[in-house]
């Protein structure tokens, strides 16, 4: 069933039940979460995501299904994911054949966790319903489109997160920590905001940052409500501190937890901020051990 990517332009022109080559139907079930737990630093409090975000993230989606080629952008890695794919796709389960989702009814996209999000329809012939056998990661970008970030098949998940931490190899960085090898690496990404670079090791909705190197305000003003974890998002609380301000963690404005370390320079004459935090679902507590770790220990 895996094609081309530029296939994707051309699902839209489909309609109907049996235009496209057959693919097994996974279950479409969530993704499923873990016992919640709770990590050292202590974390509560709310961990919903802003309604507004999830609107706009669901119906750009939507858009983009039904033909809208500008309604999302995709980022590198979900361009990996959809090589040789034929994706977005829906599947009678009477005829057993692939098409575009523009020619169902009933299209909705559901939020299925943080930042995650499966879509649905139904065959206006048979009134078979279908659940999307991927997982689609989007959030809302600084510039306001809707990014995708990952388009994972779900019989692709059997591993978890810390399964893959486990087998990884782990690689040196510039900035005094080590990161998995299932984890992508960005380029240097400026925020004009702050001001500031950052870097990031992403997998899925698991999200290392490193800021090398802040100005001598977030020495004393850093972390504070609303400053940046990452180019487009913020904290949204603090709900713990260590007593000497080195380690923090909170949640964030889309709902994920952050968990912070705060190292000054010292020796020159001016003295800045560096930070590492780590940025993830709460759900994903017990599988983050391991990076935990790694900013703990920085």
């Amino acid at each position: 069933m895996k094609q081309t990517l530029l296939l994707i332009s051309a699902l839209f022109l489909l309609s109907g039940c049996g235009s496209k080559t057959s693919h097994p139907q996974s279950s479409g079930e969530p993704v499923a979460t873990t016992t919640d737990s709770v990590i050292t630093a202590d974390v509560t409090g709310d961990t919903s995501s802003e309604p507004s975000s999830d609107e706009i993230v669901q119906n750009a989606i939507r858009a983009f299904l039904l033909g809208d080629k500008d309604a999302v952008r995709f980022t590198e890695r979900a361009r990996q994911d959809l090589v040789e794919s034929s994706w977005p796709e829906v599947q009678c389960s009477v005829e057993g054949e692939l098409d575009s989702p523009a020619s169902f009814k009933d299209l909705v996209v559901k939020k299925v966790g943080p930042g995650l999000y499966k879509y649905e329809a139904v065959c206006p012939t048979h009134g078979d319903k279908f659940v999307d056998f991927t997982t689609i990661s989007a959030y809302v970008a600084r510039d306001g489109v809707v990014e995708i970030g990952r388009v994972q098949w779900d019989d692709a998940k059997s591993e978890s997160f810390a399964d893959l931490v486990f087998k990884a190899t782990w690689h040196d960085t510039d900035y005094g920590f080590r990161f998995p090898s299932c984890m992508t690496p960005s380029s240097e990404i400026w925020v004009e905001e702050v001001p500031g670079s950052l870097y990031r090791w992403n997998y899925e909705d698991v999200c290392l940052v490193c800021w090398p190197l802040l100005g001598t305000w977030a020495v004393t003003d850093y972390p504070d409500t609303d400053s940046y974890l990452t180019e487009d998002v913020h904290i949204k609380s603090i709900t713990y501190r260590s007593g000497d301000d080195s380690v923090f963690s909170g949640y964030a404005t889309d709902g994920r937890i952050w968990y912070m370390k705060k190292k000054l320079t010292k020796g020159g004459e001016v003295t800045h901020a560096k930070i590492l935090v780590l940025l993830y679902p709460k759900a994903m507590q017990s599988d983050v051990t391991k990076l935990i770790e790694v900013v703990r220990a920085w």
